[in-house]
C-alpha cells in the first residue's frame, strides 16, 4: 500500500507509506515539482530515499493522478509523460506519451482496470462540435508502448446534447478497477 503525502501528515496503511518530496511548490498554482520520494517501512520503522535520476524535471499537478500496480507507482506529468517508481529496485523510468496525442493536451488521466495500466484523454478537435474520449492500455511495461483500445466518437450524445460550446468541459476522471467501466463527467 502506498500514499502520496503533502508533508507530516499520518496515514494508516497496511505496508508502506511513500512519500514525495517536493522542491518547488506554491498553494496558489495546481502543480509541483518531484525531487525525490521516500519509503517508510512499517516493519523496520525506516525511511529510504528514491531520488529522481531522470534527464528532466518532473512537474506534477497537486494532487496528481497516480496508480499503483505490481509495485510500481505511475505519476502522470504536466508534460504528457507518465513517471514510474519502481518501489523495490529503486528506479525511476518515464512513458512518453503518443506523439501525435501529446499536442492535444498537457494532461494524461491514468488509472488501472483488470491489473493494466490505462490512460485516457477527452478532446475536441477545433471546429469539430464533437467531443471524443480515446483509451489506451499499456500492455507491456518492458516496451513501454500504448495501444488503442476504446474510442468514443461524440460522447456529448451520453448527456443528451447535440452541440458543445466553450463553457462546457468533459472529462472521463476514474475508472473502475474491475469492470471495463470508465466514469464520464461535464462541467462547465
Amino acid at each position: 500500500m502506498f500514499a502520496i503525502q503533502e508533508g507530516g501528515g499520518r496515514l494508516k496503511v497496511t505496508k508502506t507509506v511513500l512519500q514525495t518530496k517536493r522542491a518547488i511548490g506554491h498553494s496558489k498554482n495546481k502543480w509541483c515539482i518531484v525531487s525525490s520520494c521516500r519509503r517508510f517501512h512499517l516493519e523496520t520503522g525506516r525511511w529510504t530515499a528514491m531520488q529522481n535520476k531522470l534527464a528532466q524535471e518532473i512537474v506534477l499537478l497537486r494532487e496528481p493522478p497516480c496508480v499503483f500496480l505490481n509495485g510500481i507507482m505511475y505519476l502522470s506529468s504536466l508534460d504528457c509523460r507518465i513517471i514510474m517508481v519502481d518501489i523495490e529496485r529503486k528506479t525511476w523510468r518515464e512513458i512518453e506519451w503518443l506523439v501525435d496525442m501529446a499536442h492535444r493536451t498537457e494532461i494524461v488521466t491514468i488509472g488501472q482496470s483488470l491489473g493494466i495500466l490505462h490512460a485516457w484523454l477527452t478532446y475536441k478537435d477545433n471546429g469539430s462540435s464533437q467531443v471524443q474520449l480515446y483509451v489506451w492500455v499499456l500492455e507491456d511495461i518492458a516496451s513501454r508502448r500504448w495501444t488503442l483500445k476504446h474510442t468514443a466518437t461524440n460522447i456529448l450524445e451520453l448527456f443528451g446534447r447535440e452541440c458543445y460550446n466553450d463553457e462546457e468541459s468533459f472529462r472521463a476522471f476514474a475508472i473502475h478497477p474491475d469492470r471495463n467501466l470508465i466514469y464520464i463527467t461535464d462541467y462547465g
